[in-house]
């Protein structure tokens, strides 16, 4: 699933509205794997309750490891 979006700044609403805009273009079934950066725009509250109410499993490196 692929989606992007552009803003002048990092704040959250630029993920979610890269994620809504792959959603609707791909609807995924519950238990796509998201794989994320350690950036506070993924790791903001809004933007995991979205993915959970999606069923997207989360997957995240540690500091240092792409």
């Amino acid at each position: 699933m692929v989606g992007w979006s552009l803003d002048a700044t990092l704040a959250t609403t630029l993920p979610m509205r890269a994620l809504e805009a792959a959603v609707r273009r791909r609807r995924p079934e519950p238990g796509l794997l998201h794989h994320l950066g350690r950036g506070c725009q993924y790791t903001s509250a809004d933007y995991r309750r979205a993915l959970a109410r999606l069923g997207v499993t989360v997957s995240m490196s540690r500091k240092g490891n792409c």
